[in-house]
């Protein structure tokens, strides 16, 4: 982000603007071309959307997670600006937008084998709103006249186990047990994520207390190198407060941990 001085017909700075650009240097041009050609052009006014999407993520970046921060970007990247990053702020209307919407939802993936799920739709469409909810709270555009429609999210429905697979599972598990398999055990009689149960440590294990802490959590961030999409796994801690908890640990659990042959004091379970 780089700043400059609006100056009213007197000479005097009343307030200041912003350009972005994806590197210091490109800022900067920005900047110095608008001080040059005058504070007052229309382009300072009339932003492109890739202008209030960059103002939107610099803004993010110590607010949202790195994991958060990651996938907005590939939504951005990927879908967003290549569709609608050229046009200018004052261009983009809710039926744009809804138009945008539906063809992604019917058409989206990038490979052109179809649509894209409700969720990754809905997804973008927060993406979008939010940024341009930041350029009006900015003052460099104004709000949509009326929202933009949202794919309708469904809920899958949840597969349990019954007491005859759960007793086979259990079964397999506790022979010759490895430290997966007392993963899955772990997570069957605790009810961790697997990003939770994945990032646990036997420090966070008390079998004098039993009890289990959660205090981190594995996460896989998506990052884009010569356009190619790849994965990365970070550990981070949880999303929200509520997520940092302890969980207590029942009898038929307690024995399995307390024998484990691989226990150690320190690092992953998994390691």
């Amino acid at each position: 982000e780089a700043r400059y001085s609006l100056v009213d017909p007197h000479g005097q700075a009343t307030k200041y603007g912003s350009v972005y650009g994806h590197t210091y240097q490109e800022a900067k041009e920005k900047r110095d071309r608008i001080i040059k050609e005058g504070p007052r052009l229309p382009s300072v006014a009339d932003p492109s959307f890739s202008d209030v999407l960059l103002s939107w993520q610099s803004a993010n970046q110590v607010r949202l997670k790195e994991s958060s921060v990651s996938r907005y970007q590939i939504l951005i990247d990927t879908h967003i600006i290549p569709e609608l990053g050229h046009l200018q702020i004052s261009q983009l209307t809710t039926p744009i937008l809804n138009r945008f919407l539906s063809t992604k939802l019917n058409h989206g993936r990038l490979d052109g084998s179809g649509g894209l799920a409700a969720s990754y739709v809905r997804s973008i469409a927060l993406v979008i709103s939010s940024a341009i909810k930041h350029g009006v709270s900015e003052g460099i555009c104004a709000p949509l006249p009326t929202s933009i429609t949202k794919p309708a999210q469904s809920k899958p429905e949840i597969s349990v186990l019954n007491i005859d697979v759960q007793e086979k599972l259990e079964q397999e598990l506790q022979h010759d047990i490895t430290p997966d398999k007392l993963l899955i055990y772990i997570t069957l009689y605790t009810g961790l994520r697997i990003g939770e149960a994945c990032a646990l440590r036997w420090d966070d294990i008390d079998l004098e207390s039993k009890a289990i802490y959660v205090r981190q959590t594995v996460s896989r961030k998506w990052e884009i190198n010569n356009g190619v999409k790849h994965s990365v796994l970070t550990i981070d801690t949880p999303k929200t407060k509520a997520s940092l908890r302890c969980i207590p640990i029942c009898s038929k659990l307690y024995t399995i941990l307390k024998h484990f042959p691989y226990k150690r004091q320190h690092g992953f379970i998994l390691a």
